[in-house]
């Protein structure tokens, strides 16, 4: 009975992350010129992620302020459009959704760039302020984590309380985009439950009620540990079998024959 392996995708992708950058690094380029590229990377993912959030504030704001009795009407002069508040909360479910998978990969460039810092073990050198030298990290000189001086440590536990300061700012920025999904939850949910709400509505409503479960469940599945197997027939025909182009690996007819029943 093959023996079972409790490994999350998130550790899968970075692991196969660090391989391509392996094979990066043997084609010519150094360790600082793929630590900037990831730099560079993060930032334009972290633009992203910022406009994604501002999407789905003035979101929030169309359908608290300009939605009533099922519908959502925005008035320019005096011009006014309306659709159904099921559009507007199906628009911001599916928002959601592909916004979980650009913050994801913000944090897995974040993790990918952290474990590639760890590799470089030099006297005094400091990878953030490196990064920050060159443009790409933005407070590394503010946060109070001592990374390279092993000769003083804290009389006082006042360096360690402003660590777990900034960790829990950094933990509060959780909040609005689990409290939004919450919210637009609810709101499918009414539309569902509504008495006057047409079927196409109620329909429409439940499709949004999907999506916000399928990013909660998406986020969730893809860091957890999950259950894996090893794949013999890719090991073998994949991996051992390329290894001896010439002849063949010795137990290859062994596996054919295993392969027959």
């Amino acid at each position: 009975m093959s023996r079972t392996y409790w490994i999350s995708i998130r550790d899968l992708k970075l692991h196969e992350f660090k391989r391509t950058l392996q094979y990066i690094q043997k084609s010519g380029q150094s360790w600082s010129e793929i630590y900037l590229n990831l730099g560079s990377i993060q930032r334009r993912e972290a633009t992203k992620v910022t406009k994604w959030s501002t999407a789905l504030a003035v979101a929030y704001l169309a359908l608290s302020s300009l939605s009533s009795n099922g519908t959502t009407s925005i008035t320019v002069g005096e011009v006014t459009a309306s659709v159904s508040s099921a559009f507007v909360t199906l628009y911001c479910s599916i928002a959601l959704f592909f916004g979980s998978v650009i913050v994801q990969q913000l944090v897995m460039v974040m993790l990918a760039r952290t474990r590639l810092a760890a590799i470089v073990r030099l006297n005094g050198f400091n990878v953030g302020l490196y990064g920050f030298y060159n443009g790409d990290d933005e407070t590394p000189l503010a946060i109070p984590t001592l990374l390279t001086n092993y000769f003083l440590g804290p009389g006082m536990t006042t360096s360690k309380f402003l660590e777990y300061a900034v960790f829990f700012a950094i933990f509060l920025f959780l909040i609005p985009p689990i409290a939004f999904s919450i919210y637009i939850f609810d709101q499918n949910l009414e539309i569902v439950f509504a008495r006057s709400a047409e079927i196409w509505e109620k329909i429409v409503a439940t499709l949004g009620c999907l999506l916000v479960l399928l990013s909660i469940s998406y986020i969730v599945l893809f860091n957890i540990p999950l259950p894996f197997k090893k794949n013999s027939y890719g090991i073998r025909w994949g991996t051992l079998a390329r290894l001896y182009p010439v002849g063949g690996h010795a137990r290859v007819l062994l596996w054919l024959e295993e392969a027959k029943k």
